[in-house]
């Protein structure tokens, strides 16, 4: 999948989500960092890809998604694949409907480059492209963390169209300081069959010196016709509160150390 950085993309650029020392594999913290974050922008939920970049600066990458649990980053990719195509394969079968238990797929991933305290958390989704039962106002999707401790160095989110087009419909609802971890909107927007938020990303660099083990977990909540008037999250999981019923589904990871 093609990518683009979203939100604070220029402070990704510019600053530094750790020190500048030199890692074991002789790359320095903050390169690690920036290329992570350069590959993710650039091929969201290519785990794959991810892995072996990560492992190549003698890094450390896990990896979890909602249908396999812990995994292989070459199974983890082949899940998220395989939401891919349906539109190809069988084109006017789209299919507006409540939410199907297997309508997306969501997963999260930690990297972190050797010797350092700060680990690169995303947390991904991916809408089957057969299902465009989506709609206004908007999704939540949360990372979070199984201590409220560390600092948020940045925060990126990008979303796509079914055919890799950029289209920067997510925000930052919560920034998740002195919580569980943050929050964000999506406006998963429909039109002419195609869900504008077919798949993205959300996440962090957080520097956790200090906080010991720690590990996170990925929630998506998709949202059609609900209106939102409140979204918490805590270790347990994600909460969201509406003015009006409507159809929604969520997903959520198994947690995995960061």
């Amino acid at each position: 999948m093609a990518a683009a950085g979203v939100l604070l993309l220029a402070a990704l650029c510019t600053v530094a989500p750790a020190s500048a020392s030199t890692g074991l594999s002789g790359h320095s913290t903050a390169a690690f960092d920036a290329k992570v974050s350069a590959y993710t922008r650039e091929h969201p939920n290519d785990y794959t890809g991810l892995a072996k970049l990560v492992k190549s600066m003698g890094g450390t990458f896990t990896v979890s998604t909602s249908d396999t649990g812990p995994t292989t980053p070459e199974i983890a990719t082949s899940v998220f694949k395989s939401y891919d195509g349906q539109r190809d394969a069988t084109p006017g079968t789209v299919s507006p409907m409540a939410f199907p238990s297997n309508a997306f797929v969501v997963s999260i991933a930690s990297s972190r480059a050797p010797g350092s305290t700060v680990a690169y958390v995303t947390g991904g989704w991916n809408w089957r492209d057969d299902f465009v039962g989506q709609g206004p106002p908007v999704d939540i999707a949360a990372l979070r963390f199984s201590k409220a401790c560390g600092s948020y160095q940045s925060y990126e989110t990008a979303t796509y169209r079914y055919d890799n087009v950029s289209t920067n419909l997510s925000t930052l609802r919560s920034s998740g300081v002195g919580g569980n971890g943050p929050i964000w909107n999506v406006a998963d927007t429909v039109s002419g069959f195609m869900n504008y938020a077919d798949h993205g990303y959300v996440g962090v660099h957080i520097n956790i010196a200090g906080c010991g083990a720690m590990q996170s977990a990925f929630d998506y909540e998709g949202n059609k016709g609900g209106s939102v008037v409140s979204a918490s999250v805590g270790w347990g999981g994600l909460s969201v509160g509406y003015s009006n019923p409507g159809s929604i589904l969520q997903l959520s990871t198994v947690a995995v150390t960061i």
